[in-house]
């Protein structure tokens, strides 16, 4: 057993086999997928895994059965009754918290933990120069491994695993050696280091210990040998040479210069004869410690998974990081994580400063003051350094030369604040925290960028029970999910509010919900020392140019959930050019993240502090603005409505701005793209112009965005729109316009089944397009209150609603529109013979006036003309051919409707599996709508779907 080694406690095993005892005895584990999941649980250290998580760590990317949530929670079933037998599940050492569970052991009763704090506290003796202690403990740390991490244990996620512990272990290796060496053992070490060096080649930190150790006793041409071996394994294998480091320690070695051991601490790098404290090394009394000035890691970090893992496979070896990210997003909380984990490798020393590139009050740190700090925290006298800012990057970088140091430098303003106080060889990590992405530096100084984002939800939520505790945050599981909600999952807004909730231990969550949804934009995390998130918003904000102030004041009130650079340029006035570069600044500080290529978005709080600040502003500037987005908006979905249906006739439209730029949409599939993500925008339009007193724009829209509804069966929210532009209509007093949505909403309550409604919207089109003598809109209104009549089962004025508007109609599409609904009913009476000719006729009109959607419309009804003739074959493939026309129209209402009419003309051909296949492609397109219509048309598909 391990550390917790008596006859009552736990000891769990993750560095070998999963394992795990109570007392003496050894438990039983079970199988090795219910070992992934302990496993999964025993690496969090405490944090909670979501079920998710637990799915991937037993199935990986593999198939994943449709039960494997309830076979996690049968693992952890069992687990419980292996771990704590007889105790309820509420008592268990796995608790469950929200979507998932933690296991809750106790300190020091995991191998995992015990090496952390092992390799932690050596850390901070050879940094007080006791390194006998150091390596007391580092021994003791690493006599905790028995083989592979996760031995036995399956899957792409415990391999992730293996690899992280793996570079643990290496990065505890590394300072064993180090403190042997500095403590004279330099025999001992360069026989332990022949080891090593086999077992991993490729790795330079090891051969630079093997190359000082052999050196030190005495055996120089051994360590050249060493150098040579490793020159040529690069050469041939990678085909690089060895590092920086590595190359002068062999110029070292060859001029015989390898300095001796110091006993201390600060030369942990071999070869360096770096000293960081004062004082003479044999005098302790007269010895400082190394800087050691990171500040203390929060005590409940959790998630930031891939970040993290990311971070050590880009961060393997020496060298610049920049770490990103919108404000409040944890920045400083994950570096200082971060560096608290690579601090073994860095002996030398770990710096860190606030550059105060974005904060409240204070100017940015100058380079030459920021200097002078670290020159000061390295005990460079005062009176010696350097006054210009050369001469002091020129100091920084010969101290450096060839150290193992941490930089942490946080908030930095530009990359013109960083790169002087960067070290000029690669021996030293350099982290480095802002808002801006500093891309220069990844240009010209090879730095890592590493983004920080919002938090995933099954983080988001960790984090909140990290705060709060899991039984408060399990008791109201719905409060603390809309919590986050509101909170969009930003790190410093969860913060604020938990603060609130733990000050005011009374009140539920749901109260603390509920006023995060009464308070307006920003005050809801406000009030706690200045750290709410308006002011912090403000400091990214106060940095940007005034043209880029502008756009963001312009596009946060903008009612698009996302941009694209035409949008951008038109709420602006700009070209798309100059909008381009205004954007990449605010991209740069990360106020507007770019979700797609050419496609921004805003996160919802950032947002809202931009919407204050534009209500604070120029109203004129508001207004101004809402006119370029209406405008941008009616000509980009006119654009698009055109390439949906170029027969519609179009309608007169308020005229294109010359500071308005015009979305450009290639073709009909990317149309119907554009409509689906944007039409609900379109509603959001109509208010805002109503408001705004536009109302011209509210009946203009809903034209535009008419075909698309109809053809993706959008029913509600097509008469949502038509009744915006209808009181529209009325507030302008123009009759036209009211006759107009009076009849596009009495169709669509027709469809509803809303038909008192309809009947009066209808009645009212009809009198208005009469007394216009509108005669063509007049025969489509009766054209429609004749499909009223048809759904209300009054077949006989159905006809003769449909025969008025034939005889109406001038319009080429009215007419084989009337004609179609006159021949659907004939179907729908039972007189098939007499809808053939009449449909034919109307076949015949859309063909010839290219009108492809009317044509899908004719072939559908000509079909059930022929199935109720029996003419089962002819049916099948005028179904065929409308159901086809639908698809590629985007129709997928219509589509699926016509997919259970061809169903069953196969079906009477005794073609059993075609249909089969035709329903159940209508019942999925079906579902995806989530039509109001689909509950009735997925009735007749059950009794074939359901054998």
């Amino acid at each position: 057993m391990g550390v917790a080694d008596d006859r009552t406690a736990s000891w769990f095993t993750v560095l070998g086999p999963v394992r795990a005892w109570q007392g003496e005895t050894e438990l039983r584990l079970g199988s090795p997928q219910q070992r992934a999941v302990l496993a999964a649980l025993l690496v969090r250290e405490g944090a909670q895994a979501t079920i998710g998580e637990l799915i991937d760590a037993v199935w990986g990317s593999g198939d994943i059965p449709e039960s494997a949530a309830q076979t996690v929670r049968t693992y952890v079933h069992r687990l419980r009754r292996v771990l704590d037998p007889g105790r309820p599940a509420a008592q268990s050492v796995i608790a469950s918290i929200g979507d998932g569970y933690a296991l809750t052991a106790a300190a020091g009763t995991l191998d995992l933990g015990v090496f952390k704090q092992h390799v932690a506290d050596a850390q901070a003796a050879a940094n007080f120069r006791d390194l006998g202690r150091a390596e007391r403990l580092l021994r003791e740390a690493l006599a905790l491994w028995h083989g592979t991490a996760l031995a036995g244990i399956p899957g792409e996620y415990a391999e992730t695993q293996r690899v992280y512990l793996g570079k643990l272990r290496l990065a505890a290796l590394e300072l064993l050696m180090t403190a042997q060496l500095e403590l004279g053992s330099a025999t001992e070490a360069a026989a332990e280091l022949a080891t090593i060096t086999a077992e991993h080649p490729y790795d330079e930190r090891f051969r630079e210990l093997h190359m000082t150790a052999l050196y030190r006793s005495g055996r120089q041409a051994e360590a050249l040998a060493v150098y040579q071996d490793c020159q040529k394994l690069l050469a041939n294998e990678l085909g690089i040479d060895p590092g920086p480091a590595l190359q002068e320690l062999h110029e070292q070695v060859l001029r015989g210069e390898v300095p001796p051991a110091q006993h201390s601490a600060a030369t942990a790098r071999p070869g360096s004869g770096f000293r960081a404290g004062a004082g003479s090394p044999d005098d302790p009394s007269t010895a400082r410690p190394v800087p050691a000035q990171l500040p203390a890691d929060h005590r409940g970090f959790s998630g930031r998974k891939t970040e993290l893992l990311a971070a050590v496979q880009k961060l393997d070896r020496a060298g610049v990081a920049v770490i990103t990210g919108m404000a409040g997003v944890g920045k400083t909380t994950f570096a200082v994580h971060l560096a608290h984990r690579f601090a073994g490798r860095y002996p030398d020393g770990q710096l860190y400063l606030d550059l105060r590139g974005f904060a409240s009050g204070a100017e940015p740190v100058a380079p030459e003051d920021a200097l002078r700090s670290l020159l000061e925290a390295l005990d460079v006298p005062a009176e010696t350094i350097p006054r210009d800012l050369a001469g002091r990057a020129a100091m920084f970088r010969t101290l450096l030369s060839g150290r193992r140091i941490l930089l942490l430098l946080d908030n930095a303003k530009n990359a013109e604040q960083v790169r002087p106080l960067l070290p000029g060889e690669a021996t030293s990590l350099v982290l480095i925290t802002s808002r801006d992405r500093l891309t220069s530096l990844l240009v010209t100084d090879d730095a890592d960028l590493i983004t920080l984002d919002v938090l995933e939800p099954a983080e988001a939520r960790t984090f909140l029970v990290g705060k709060l505790g899991a039984r408060r945050v399990g008791a109201e599981p719905e409060a603390a999910e809309e919590i986050l909600r509101r909170c969009g999952r930003l790190p410093l807004a969860i913060s604020l509010v938990a603060a609130r909730a733990i000050v005011n231990p009374g009140f539920s969550l749901a109260a603390i919900a509920a006023e995060l949804s009464h308070r307006d934009g920003l005050d809801a995390f406000e009030d706690l020392d200045g750290a709410d998130v308006r002011s912090v918003f403000s400091w990214s904000y106060n940095a940007l140019s005034p043209d880029s102030a502008r756009l963001f004041r312009v596009m946060c009130p903008a009612p698009w959930p996302r941009y694209d650079l035409t949008g951008a340029a038109s709420l602006a006035g700009l070209p798309v050019s100059e909008t381009r570069r205004l954007i990449a600044e605010l991209s740069r500080v990360n106020l507007i993240t770019e979700e797609r290529p050419g496609e921004f978005a805003f996160h919802d709080l950032v947002r809202a502090y931009g919407v204050e600040k534009a209500a604070a502003g120029d109203p004129q500037e508001r207004h101004d603005a809402l006119v370029r987005a209406l405008n941008h908006t009616l000509y980009t979905a006119r654009a698009a409505v055109v390439l949906l249906n170029p027969t519609r006739r179009t309608i007169p439209l308020v005229p294109l701005r010359d500071d308005v730029t015009v979305r450009p949409i290639k073709d009909r599939a990317a149309a119907w793209a554009w409509f689906a993500a944007e039409s609900p925008m379109i509603g959001t339009c109509q208010r805002l112009a109503a408001e705004a007193g536009l109302d011209v724009y509210v009946g203009q829209l809903a034209w535009t965005v008419n075909t698309y509804l109809l053809r993706s069966g959008q029913w509600a929210e097509m008469l949502s729109v038509y009744e915006r532009a209808l009181a529209a209509a009325t507030r302008l007093g123009d009759d036209y316009l009211i006759a107009t949505a009076s009849m596009v909403a009495g169709k669509t309550e027709t469809w509803l089944h809303q038909y008192d409604a309809a009947d009066q919207h209808l009645t009212r089109a009809i009198a208005g397009f009469h007394a216009a003598g509108r005669t063509t809109e007049e025969a489509n209104a009766v054209d429609s209150l004749g499909n009223l009549r048809s759904f209300q089962g009054r077949s006989a004025e159905a006809i003769e609603q449909f025969q008025k508007a034939v005889k109406l109609s001038s319009d080429v599409s009215s007419r084989a529109s009337a004609l179609n609904n006159l021949a659907n009913e004939y179907n729908t009476t039972g007189d098939y013979s007499v809808a053939v000719p009449i449909c034919l006729q109307a076949v015949e009109l859309w063909d010839g006036a290219g009108d492809q959607h009317g044509l899908a419309n004719g072939w559908d009804t000509l079909g059930t003309s022929h199935r109720g003739l029996g003419h089962y074959a002819e049916a099948a493939g005028c179904y065929r051919q409308a159901f086809e026309a639908f698809r590629e129209l985007g129709n997928r209402y219509n589509e699926a409707r016509t997919l259970i009419n061809y169903a069953a003309a196969v079906e009477a051909l005794d073609d059993g599996q075609a249909a089969l296949e035709a329903r159940a492609s209508a019942a999925e397109i079906l579902r995806d709508l989530d039509h109001p219509d689909a509950v009735r048309l997925a009735g007749q598909l059950e009794p074939t779907l359901s054998r």
